[in-house]
């Protein structure tokens, strides 16, 4: 065994560990006597557990479908492999493509002041359909790594 678990055991180690804490509070609650502020507070905190377990978990699967365990996002999206952020964002086809037709655009626009910068543009805009032959990318927002989106 390589002394790893396996993303189930780790959810249900969450889970019991939520449980745990969850039980003590809810038994606080239940037997001493508290005033209406004390017992608003101790809601509170029931409250911020149980929503910290859902957030821990859906992280937990979250990573677990970046590495390719089954129910990866058949969209491609995935943690950054060089940093693991899940600041990721998805450039497809018709970004590429609308680049291109853009960059094409702004060189007519500067060839109206020099006039050679024209044949630039147009042959940019003439060849902007080719940005939808191009791969669908995932670029990380945090450390700027970009890498082709995979399929699931």
């Amino acid at each position: 065994m390589t002394g790893e678990i396996s993303v189930s055991e780790q959810i249900e180690a969450v889970r019991r560990k939520y449980d745990d804490l969850i039980g003590k509070e809810e038994y606080n609650l239940k037997t001493y006597d508290h005033n209406e502020r004390q017992r608003q507070k101790i809601l509170n905190k029931l409250y911020k557990l149980q929503e910290s377990e859902r957030t821990e978990i859906k992280g937990l699967e979250r990573r677990a479908s970046s590495v390719g365990v089954p129910g990866m996002r058949k969209d491609g999206w995935e943690h950054c492999p060089r940093c693991g952020s899940n600041r990721v964002k998805q450039k497809g086809k018709i970004d590429h493509a609308f680049a291109l037709w853009m960059s094409g655009f702004v060189f007519i626009l500067l060839g109206l002041i020099i006039w050679p910068l024209i044949i630039i543009g147009v042959l940019l805009f003439l060849i902007s359909p080719i940005g939808f032959l191009g791969a669908k990318m995932n670029v990380c927002r945090d450390c700027k790594k970009q890498w082709i989106a995979n399929k699931a």
